[in-house]
This record gives structure tokens, C-alpha cells and sequence, in this order.
């Protein structure tokens, strides 16, 4: 049993060990070095520091937001074929370097695929109930039916459902995390 409990917690355990944040990094465009700092969400060339904020639409496409330090944007959607950007009516473009500049350095950088294909939180959330179910059936049981019964027992047969659904959650949140299916 223990060798059990091990085995299907060393799958989250790497799961959750997957998850950690990258550090900053430069990258080299048209000239120019960026430094990119995912932690943060910022982009630095020179004297210019913009925060950017990047998260999925969709398992085909994703929202960029780029925040200049004078608090105007610049915003880019693309979601399969249809792409739109357009900048706050605030915006100056004589001011700082274009958004699009800034959009190349960051779709060069090492990350960007990254942070486009990791989906929402609350799966990772499910995937851990899904282990669980498969780690301990009979409590799990026990609360969705074995509370309304006097000295009620499951069979085997409700736990080895109970086991498999857990299982089946589990893979399913977890391949919906990384392939980015919000």
C-alpha cells in the first residue's frame, strides 16, 4: 500500500516541482539587448522599463498586454486566425520604443512559448483531487455516499471505479494544464 501511495504522489510531486518560475534573461533583437524578467513581467531595454502581462484565450491563441511606464498600453490578441492590437488612446508613440519591438523580443525569448502554454491553476487543483481519489477510494467514497448509511462498506467494485476516475481526472487536468486548455 505504501509503495502505492508512493508511486501515484511521485507523479505530482514532479508535477508541482514543474511549476516553478524562470529567471531573468536577455535576449538578443534587431540590435538591441532586452532583459526579460518572467517573475516580474518586465521587459528592460536602456532606460525603459515596461510590465507586461501575457495569458491564454484559448488552446490557440493568447492575450499580450504591454504597460509603458507613463501607464499607457498596447494591446495584442490573437486567438487562430484573427489577430488585433491597437494602443490607449494616451499613447505617444515618440516616446518609447514600439510595442511591437518589445512583442519580437519577447516571442524570441526562451519563455514565451512557455508561459502561452500552461493553462489555468484550478487544473492543477483537479489533477490533485483526481490522485487523491486514486490514493484514498474509501475516504472519498465514504463523504459522497457512505456518511448517509449505518456501518455502510463500499465494494470493490466502488472503489476500483472511484480509483479509475480519479485517475482519468487526474491525466485529463493535467494534460488540459500543459497544453494550455483554459
Amino acid at each position: 500500500m505504501k509503495k502505492t501511495v508512493l508511486l501515484l504522489l511521485l507523479p505530482l510531486l514532479l508535477l508541482l516541482s514543474a511549476c516553478g518560475r524562470a529567471e531573468a534573461y536577455t535576449v538578443e533583437q534587431d540590435g538591441r539587448t532586452y532583459l526579460i524578467d518572467p517573475r516580474e513581467r518586465t521587459i528592460i531595454s536602456g532606460e525603459l522599463a515596461c510590465k507586461y502581462k501575457l495569458s491564454n484565450k484559448s488552446g490557440e491563441g493568447y492575450h499580450l498586454t504591454i504597460r509603458y511606464p507613463d501607464g499607457s498600453c498596447w494591446y495584442y490578441n490573437e486567438e487562430g486566425f484573427i489577430v488585433n492590437s491597437g494602443y490607449t488612446d494616451d499613447y505617444d508613440p515618440s516616446k518609447y520604443l514600439p510595442a511591437e519591438t518589445l512583442k519580437a523580443a519577447l516571442d524570441a525569448s526562451p519563455a514565451a512559448t512557455l508561459q502561452r502554454s500552461t493553462g489555468h491553476p484550478a487544473f492543477l487543483l483537479l489533477a490533485l483531487l483526481g490522485i487523491l481519489h486514486a490514493v484514498f477510494p474509501q475516504f472519498f467514497w465514504y463523504l459522497n455516499h457512505g456518511w448517509r448509511y449505518k456501518n455502510a462498506e463500499p465494494s470493490d467494485a466502488a472503489l476500483g471505479v472511484t480509483r479509475i476516475v480519479g485517475v482519468l481526472a487526474a491525466l485529463l487536468a493535467s494534460g488540459c494544464f500543459f497544453l494550455g486548455s483554459t
